[in-house]
Protein backbone atom coordinates (compact mmCIF):
# COMPACT_ATOMS: atom_id res chain seq x y z
CA UNK A 1 0.00 0.00 0.00
CA UNK A 2 1.28 3.45 -0.91
CA UNK A 3 0.33 6.63 0.86
CA UNK A 4 0.20 9.92 -0.94
CA UNK A 5 2.53 12.15 1.01
CA UNK A 6 3.08 15.76 0.07
CA UNK A 7 5.67 18.07 1.49
CA UNK A 8 4.33 20.97 3.49
CA UNK A 9 5.70 24.20 2.10
CA UNK A 10 6.62 27.04 4.37
CA UNK A 11 3.84 29.60 4.57
CA UNK A 12 4.29 33.20 3.47
CA UNK A 13 2.19 34.63 6.28
CA UNK A 14 -0.12 34.05 9.19
CA UNK A 15 -2.96 36.19 10.47
CA UNK A 16 -4.50 36.66 13.89
CA UNK A 17 -6.81 36.97 15.67
CA UNK A 18 -9.05 34.86 13.53
CA UNK A 19 -11.99 35.37 14.02
CA UNK A 20 -11.45 39.12 14.35
CA UNK A 21 -13.51 42.21 15.15
CA UNK A 22 -11.54 45.39 14.53
CA UNK A 23 -7.96 44.62 13.53
CA UNK A 24 -6.15 41.71 11.94
CA UNK A 25 -2.40 41.39 12.31
CA UNK A 26 -0.55 39.78 9.43
CA UNK A 27 2.90 38.42 10.22
CA UNK A 28 5.11 37.66 7.25
CA UNK A 29 7.99 35.31 6.71
CA UNK A 30 9.74 37.68 4.30
CA UNK A 31 12.55 40.16 4.55
CA UNK A 32 12.37 43.92 4.10
CA UNK A 33 13.95 43.51 0.65
CA UNK A 34 10.91 41.66 -0.66
CA UNK A 35 7.84 43.53 -1.83
CA UNK A 36 4.44 42.05 -1.04
CA UNK A 37 1.00 42.60 -2.52
CA UNK A 38 -1.81 42.09 0.01
CA UNK A 39 -5.41 41.74 -1.18
CA UNK A 40 -8.62 41.09 0.74
CA UNK A 41 -11.58 39.55 -1.10
CA UNK A 42 -15.21 38.89 -0.22
CA UNK A 43 -16.74 35.43 -0.60
CA UNK A 44 -18.07 36.59 -3.98
CA UNK A 45 -14.52 37.39 -5.17
CA UNK A 46 -14.85 41.17 -4.97
CA UNK A 47 -11.57 42.84 -4.07
CA UNK A 48 -12.23 44.97 -0.97
CA UNK A 49 -8.77 46.17 -0.06
CA UNK A 50 -5.36 46.16 -1.69
CA UNK A 51 -1.96 47.38 -0.65
CA UNK A 52 1.58 46.69 -1.67
CA UNK A 53 5.03 47.58 -0.53
CA UNK A 54 7.83 46.45 1.67
CA UNK A 55 6.45 44.95 4.85
CA UNK A 56 8.36 44.58 8.08
CA UNK A 57 7.58 41.50 10.15
CA UNK A 58 3.93 42.46 10.70
CA UNK A 59 1.21 44.76 9.47
CA UNK A 60 -2.10 45.76 11.07
CA UNK A 61 -5.19 45.74 8.86
CA UNK A 62 -8.29 47.66 9.98
CA UNK A 63 -11.34 45.46 9.41
CA UNK A 64 -13.73 47.40 11.66
CA UNK A 65 -15.87 48.44 8.68
CA UNK A 66 -16.18 44.89 7.32
CA UNK A 67 -19.53 43.17 7.76
CA UNK A 68 -19.67 39.92 9.70
CA UNK A 69 -18.66 37.07 7.42
CA UNK A 70 -15.89 35.17 5.72
CA UNK A 71 -13.19 36.85 3.64
CA UNK A 72 -9.98 35.79 1.94
CA UNK A 73 -6.57 37.40 2.46
CA UNK A 74 -4.14 36.80 -0.38
CA UNK A 75 -0.46 37.70 -0.42
CA UNK A 76 1.81 37.62 -3.45
CA UNK A 77 5.58 37.98 -3.12
CA UNK A 78 8.32 39.04 -5.54
CA UNK A 79 8.80 35.44 -6.69
CA UNK A 80 5.18 35.26 -7.83
CA UNK A 81 4.16 32.89 -5.04
CA UNK A 82 0.59 33.46 -3.90
CA UNK A 83 -0.91 32.24 -0.65
CA UNK A 84 -4.49 32.73 0.52
CA UNK A 85 -5.95 32.34 3.99
CA UNK A 86 -9.55 32.47 5.17
CA UNK A 87 -10.39 35.34 7.56
CA UNK A 88 -13.55 35.43 9.68
CA UNK A 89 -15.03 38.72 10.89
CA UNK A 90 -17.42 38.59 13.85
Amino acid sequence: MYLNVTEKQETLFSLYPNPANDTVIITTKTSMTEQLEINIYSMQGTQLQSQSGFVDESINIDVSTFATGVYFVSIKNDNGSVETHKMIIE
